[in-house]
């Protein structure tokens, strides 16, 4: 099976941190999240950092699918499932916690109406 540049980094990667493929997964989202976080300027309240999360896991977790079949492999839909549950699970957690309860500070009955829906939070980071 021919291995792309794209895989080929991400075994580079698995053996220079030292962590299993599973893990990364979890560091992977959570750097996405408090990336856009901050290029956005938006708090973890906001629903776009997860979005952005769930976008680059659907992306990665796509392009292996396509180039395990184009290897002439089977597609694993299962471990594709896992593998963005795992990235995208605590990203998700982090802002239903910051919407919801006072772990990180503000208190929900603070939140005004927009941001109590679920559509909101988008307020720039001070």
């Amino acid at each position: 099976m021919t291995v792309s540049r794209f895989q080929d980094s991400k075994a580079w990667l698995v053996d220079a941190v030292g962590l299993g493929r599973d893990a990364l997964h979890v560091h992977v989202g959570l750097a996405v999240m408090l990336a856009t976080a901050l290029l956005l300027r938006c708090d973890l309240r906001s629903r776009w950092p997860v979005v952005v999360v769930l976008i680059v896991a659907l992306a990665g977790e796509i392009w292996d699918a396509i180039e395990l079949w184009r290897a002439g492999g089977g597609i694993d839909l299962a471990e594709n499932c896992k593998d963005l549950a795992s990235t995208v699970f605590w990203p998700a957690a982090i802002m239903l916690l910051a919407r919801h309860t006072l772990l990180f500070g503000t208190a929900p009955d603070r939140l005004d109406d927009s941001e109590a829906s679920g559509d909101g939070g988008e307020q720039p980071l001070e």
